[in-house]
């Protein structure tokens, strides 16, 4: 009896072991699930990484671009910025030298009207003695006519 009895405890250990056992291999079929599912996450997500690394660095390279595009625009816009205060400069020098010219074309019209008003004088002047030099002129032929003319009176007599 105390033979079967063991058996029995025997036995009931053994069924489980054996349940302990199907347990165990069900547990281990789960994890290997879980394991292969895990690694499939993993190598997805290893994938996403490396797409998304990917994208980093292609705009990382396009922010670069835009860095060096926007200092070539910023050194575009200082030289036009210089360029433009240069062309004020030169248009306040032209207009001041404009301004200048005016008063000088001013100051010449003055004269000018002056040296108009002398000519007009001397134009008159001189036809005023143009005019007392013809006279003198026939006054000196109505002479010669009258010397002549009494030269030849003297002559007869």
């Amino acid at each position: 009896r105390q033979y079967e009895s063991r058996v029995n405890i025997m036995t009931q250990q053994l069924e489980e072991t054996t349940a302990e056992l199907e347990q165990t291999k069900m547990d281990l079929a789960a994890n290997e699930g879980m394991k292969n599912k895990l690694l499939k996450d993993v190598e997805q997500l290893t994938e996403t990484l490396h797409s998304k690394k990917a994208l980093f660095e292609q705009q990382q390279t396009q922010l670069e671009q835009l860095v060096r595009d926007f200092q070539t625009t910023k050194s575009a816009l200082e030289s036009a910025e210089k360029e433009c205060l240069e062309l004020q400069d030169a248009a306040e020098s032209w207009e001041k030298n404009a301004k200048a010219m005016e008063e000088e074309v001013v100051k010449t019209q003055t004269e000018l009207s002056q040296v108009d008003e002398e000519l007009s004088t001397t134009r008159t002047k001189f036809q005023e003695t143009q005019t007392k030099l013809q006279a003198v002129e026939h006054q000196s032929r109505a002479l010669e006519v009258r010397f002549a003319e009494e030269k030849e009176t003297n002559e007869k007599a």
